[in-house]
């Protein structure tokens, strides 16, 4: 709760969509203007020379918006050449006395006009007020006017193989469509209610700057007491209540943890749209075009501009109106500086990937001709093109499921983290970013929903020691392993022979992997792509392959001791191991079900036999890879031309 709070308190208090530049040639860090900027400004960044500020600027490229500060002198120098930049927001004076003052208020400057301060109190009031207007005017929006958070895909640039690979908005786009898939097919339980209740009431009763705290206390309350919560979710949604509130900060964080803390109104609100969806089928059968005005910050639309063709997706539930004349309403109201009046055409054709209905009879506010769209929509953007009236036209195409992107995205996401989205692909898609501790955090989440004996168990114990392993906590990682091998060795190691002999001990394996793991200086990650094992010594560049055993499977662990000890240079131990994995995925069905495993068992026999200079047995190992895995993928998956590399090397050898 505690976790989830603080992250919900991070965005009400951290809704600064912007950073604070400070450009003072006097300014020493922790000084006392530094320090009382730090306390005002989430992101600040300080400056004492002109030119290193304006090549701030320049690098910014309108990526985000500027608060800038800077003193009398230097403004001389500086806001001539950065005034007219739309990132830059608003500009404050800092003045020595009332004559500098005097000097810039007959400038007449736009962004500078009433923020000319010789008393440094006064300033920093000033810039205090201004920071909790933002924020107040973002949290007191109705639901209707706030635009979730928008990620982008730019499939043009991301044509990569790898997750790391990926660029910052692809990641995030990536990222919350994987969250919201998981999200909505995890069992919504009145636990799950009980959850988001408990923090939202933390939520407010530790909070004592809101004067209607108790009207939200009651609102909890009365949520609490509804029954029937579960079918009128999107009418508690509409309310003006903690419910959207608490919701959309959740949805702004696109923390795994809030999330899943708000699990129970976001899937609910799918749902019910889902069956509305369904309900009125018929009137989803020709396109329509919906409408959306909304004050944009000049970052939003300059990113957008600068992503026309790409895809965009709002992570949050969007609201829209069949009526123009009333989205011109919302876009028409009085322009504040850093913003830019927008006005949203939307083009929705007759497949939509997404639920979405008119929620006239079921919105606390019927009076809109309002349709709401459900979480995660994919929009491709047409055009961002401004009006004589200085008005934003923004056209958005909704992707269709058929979308040629959005079916490439979907196989690039089963390539990269396995078949079925569950909360393991999750903590796997975790693991491959980084965040262990959160992959940890969601491993030991599904641990809790699994029954004791069940066979699953065995694979979360293991995923839990690779990520103590990756992070060289060697002992823990002996700890869940062995765990692991509790729960495996009984189900899938009695009695399963290999020319007559029984395999060998997994407990004894595990034990002399860690001995060798703990006398390294270094050893790779288990669920890396391509083998680091160069690191032990120049190695010819061959792409092994891992096997990260999203099933219960002793074939994958004899894979994954066959690369330690190829790690290590025993080559013969590790074609041993590599032969016991092999024979096991060579049983029926093992064969069709594994065929991919099958495929990488030979794969890295072939670069063994490479490097000992065997290079028909390598040839064949090679061949026998490509021609197993092709039966059951297609040519360009990724694992098949890392196979095909290999071969190419073989060749050149040969």
């Amino acid at each position: 709760d505690n976790t989830v709070l603080s992250l919900i308190d991070a965005a009400r208090d951290s809704n600064q969509n912007f950073i604070a530049i400070y450009l003072n040639s006097s300014y020493r860090e922790n000084d006392e203007d530094h320090v009382k900027l730090i306390h005002i400004f989430n992101n600040l960044k300080s400056f004492r020379e002109p030119c290193e500020c304006i090549s701030y600027l320049v690098q910014n490229k309108g990526k985000t918006q500027i608060i800038l500060i800077a003193s009398s002198i230097l403004a001389l120098h500086v806001i001539p050449l950065v005034h007219d930049r739309p990132d830059i927001i608003h500009i404050y004076i800092q003045c020595q006395n009332e004559q500098e003052e005097q000097y810039w208020t007959e400038k007449n400057y736009l962004k500078v006009q009433n923020r000319i301060f010789s008393d440094k109190i006064l300033l920093y009031a000033d810039l205090k007020t201004f920071v909790i207007t933002e924020k107040d005017n973002e949290q007191n929006l109705p639901y209707k006017e706030i635009l979730p958070k928008l990620t982008y895909f730019n499939e043009k640039n991301d044509k990569i193989s790898a997750i790391k690979d990926l660029n910052k908005y692809s990641i995030d786009f990536i990222w919350f469509k994987l969250m919201i898939e998981i999200l909505l097919k995890m069992a919504n339980t009145d636990r799950a209610k009980q959850i988001m209740i408990q923090v939202s009431r933390k939520y407010y009763r530790d909070t004592d700057k809101k004067e209607n705290d108790n009207i939200e206390n009651d609102n909890i309350n009365k949520f609490e007491l509804d029954q029937t919560t579960s079918d009128h979710a999107i009418h508690w949604y509409t309310r003006s209540c903690f419910c959207y509130r608490l919701t959309n900060k959740a949805l702004c964080t696109q923390d795994p943890d809030c999330l899943f803390t708000f699990r129970y109104i976001i899937t609910n609100i799918h749902k019910q749209l889902e069956i509305l969806y369904k309900q009125n089928r018929n009137d989803t059968l020709t396109p329509i075009v919906l409408y959306r005005g909304k004050l944009l910050w000049a970052i939003t639309l300059h990113n957008l501009k600068d992503n026309i063709g790409g895809l965009v997706s709002m992570n949050g539930f969007v609201s829209a109106t069949r009526v123009e004349q009333i989205a011109d309403i919302y876009c028409s109201r009085d322009q504040e500086n850093g913003y830019e009046r927008s006005f949203f055409k939307l083009n929705i054709g007759i497949d939509s990937p997404v639920p979405y209905a008119s929620i006239h009879k079921h919105s606390a506010f019927p009076d809109e001709h309002e349709v709401l769209f459900s979480i995660g929509t994919v929009w491709r953007i047409k055009s961002v093109d401004q009006g004589e009236d200085k008005v934003w036209n923004i056209v958005l195409d909704l992707v269709a499921e058929y979308d040629e992107c959005c079916i490439e995205l979907t196989n690039y996401l089963k390539e990269q983290l396995g078949e079925e989205t569950t909360l393991l692909t999750f903590g796997n898609f975790l693991s491959e970013l980084g965040e262990y501790e959160k992959a940890f955090r969601y491993y030991t989440l599904l641990l809790e929903e699994l029954p004791d004996d069940g066979n699953e168990r065995s694979t979360i114990y293991n995923k839990l020691g690779c990520l103590r392993y990756e992070q060289g906590e060697y002992s823990m990682a002996e700890g869940y392993y062995r765990i692991a091998i509790s729960y495996l060795k009984d189900k899938e190691e009695e009695n399963i022979e290999i020319n007559g002999n029984p395999f060998e001990s997994i407990n004894v394996l595990v034990s002399n992997s860690i001995n060798q793991l703990r006398a390294a200086d270094s050893f790779p990650p288990s669920t890396t792509t391509t083998s680091k094992f160069r690191s032990f010594d120049d190695r010819i560049d061959l792409i092994t392959k891992p096997l990260k055993a999203d099933h219960s499977s002793a074939g994958k662990i004899r894979n994954n001791q066959g690369l330690l000890y190829y790690g290590y240079g025993d080559y013969k131990a590790a074609l041993g191991y590599y032969e016991q994995a092999r024979k096991l995925f060579e049983v029926e069905p093992a064969k069709n079900a594994y065929a991919l495993d099958l495929s990488a068992v030979y794969n890295n026999e072939g670069v063994i036999y490479l490097e000992q200079g065997r290079y028909d047995d390598a040839l064949d190992s090679f061949e026998k890879a490509i021609i197993i895995a092709s039966k059951q993928f297609p040519p360009k998956h990724p694992w098949i031309l890392d196979y095909i590399k290999n071969l190419n090397v073989v060749i050149e050898k040969r």
